[in-house]
């Protein structure tokens, strides 16, 4: 299966059990009309950790094998653990910040081509995250998502940037984007 199909279908299983998520990486950049291929699925849900037996049973009903205990103490530790379908790696972030309060509000419901709908981090959050990451392709990204939706709210990006560590870089890296892709 690819990661398309793999998180639409653990798309399916989350709706179905009521939890709430949202499709990040590059199915978002997708998503938001910028195509990166990718090997993995990235995904963050916002449950708290009390709610992580749901979390699993929903996506080992989706065929993303997890070791639990392993998943539970990620999670503790790092905020995240990480599962597999065939050769597909599912990362799933679970947190407590209060961007991810935010990503939860501002996430968007978009359909896949098959026309089924499911949740993607909003694309402002997506380039907040890609400024945290800070890698060459994020960067690539930011410069693509930036060229195809000229709607995007920097205001929104600004103000998380200067509540996050590495402000200041992070910013600068925001205003050339802004300088160069909008008029």
């Amino acid at each position: 299966m690819t990661p398309l199909a793999l998180s639409a279908h653990i798309g399916a299983c989350l709706d179905e059990d009521k939890i709430d998520y949202a499709i990040g990486g590059a199915l978002a950049l997708t998503a938001w009309a910028v195509i990166r291929n990718t090997k993995d699925v990235d995904l963050s849900v916002f449950a708290p950790s009390s709610e992580l037996p749901r979390v699993f049973d929903a996506l080992e009903r989706a065929g993303v094998m997890i070791d639990r205990n392993d998943a539970t103490a990620a999670v503790a530790r790092i905020g995240m653990f990480t599962g597999r379908s065939g050769h597909t790696l599912v990362d799933v972030f679970v947190g407590d910040h209060p961007h991810f309060h935010a990503m939860r509000q501002r996430r968007k419901q978009l359909a896949y081509p098959s026309g089924q709908k499911c949740w993607f981090v909003s694309a402002e959050d997506l380039c907040v995250l890609e400024l945290l990451y800070g890698r060459t392709k994020d960067l690539a990204d930011l410069e693509r998502l930036f060229a195809v939706l000229p709607e995007l709210d920097v205001a929104y990006m600004r103000g998380w940037l200067d509540q996050l560590p590495g402000a200041e870089q992070k910013r600068a890296i925001l205003d050339e984007l802004v300088r160069r892709f909008r008029p």
